[in-house]
């Protein structure tokens, strides 16, 4: 996926824990430790391959720039 894609699909996840976070605290979700287990778990996997794109980013710069 090309960096505009994932510079958008970023874009869009900021809105969906936004409205989730909205949801969360209007049906009392926040209290509830597996829903917070479960969306700290979410975050961690995106987190991940947020990671995992940009080292393949910066291993793509280096082998351009040699």
């Amino acid at each position: 996926m090309s960096g505009k894609a994932w510079k958008w699909v970023h874009f869009a996840f900021i809105f969906v824990f936004i409205a989730l976070w909205g949801l969360a605290a209007i049906f009392g979700w926040l209290k509830s430790v597996s829903f917070v287990s479960h969306i700290s778990m979410v975050a961690l996997v995106y987190a991940a391959v947020s990671a995992w794109q940009a080292a393949r980013t910066e291993q793509a710069e280096e082998k351009r720039d040699k």
